[in-house]
């Protein structure tokens, strides 16, 4: 039991790390444009490590242990690990990619929503149409952040920056992509099982 409590509670922990560290070295960890073009890289994953400010920092990683609570599992252990560094080079590669003008990024926010399409699809005890409402509730909230994408809101205290609703859309998609193949996976895996029997 204690095991399983601490399994639940390494991911968000090693997150949270990461990203009080990245205080120490925003400027060579931070999503830079102009940096990622020189050949560095490691910036499509480090930037959502940092943040702009230390409200920033707090409310994105409270929302990643809330919804890694919610999660199976699996999702808290090795394959939650993968999914989500997976989910970081995609918005990181897909803002460089489709948002050129885009010279910083800082923040946990577009891997967040594809964090909470993953945990929601992957959580054990909850009925279809429960985790289909939660879905359409944060389409609707994705439909808000482009609808009002100057309004900063009051917890980020005082950000100075814009909220990017494309990494939003990004990681919402990659959460997705990544939900949809588990599930086929899945399935294919217990049809396969079924014929073997």
């Amino acid at each position: 039991m204690l095991s399983q409590r601490f399994g639940s509670l390494l991911l968000p922990a090693v997150v949270i790390l990461l990203s009080i560290l990245a205080t120490l070295w925003v400027d060579a960890w931070q999503w830079s444009y102009a940096e990622i073009i020189d050949g560095q890289s490691w910036r499509l994953v480090t930037g959502h490590f940092t943040h702009g400010n230390l409200w920033h920092l707090l409310w994105n990683g409270l929302a990643f242990v809330l919804l890694t609570g919610f999660a199976s599992p699996s999702m808290r252990k090795y394959f939650g690990g993968a999914a989500f560094l997976g989910l970081c080079l995609w918005v990181g590669v897909a803002i460089f990619w489709w948002l050129p003008t885009v010279g910083i990024y800082r923040g946990l926010s577009g891997v967040l929503h594809g964090w909470a399409v993953l945990c929601i699809v992957s959580s054990v005890g909850w009925a279809w149409r429960f985790k289909t409402a939660l879905l359409i509730l944060l389409g609707l909230k994705l439909g808000w952040d482009f609808l009002a994408p100057t309004a900063m809101p009051v917890y980020l205290g005082g950000l100075n920056g814009a909220v990017l609703p494309a990494a939003h859309a990004f990681g919402a998609l990659g959460g997705v992509v990544m939900a949809g193949g588990g599930t086929l996976f899945s399935y294919l895996r217990q049809k396969r099982l079924r014929g073997i029997r």
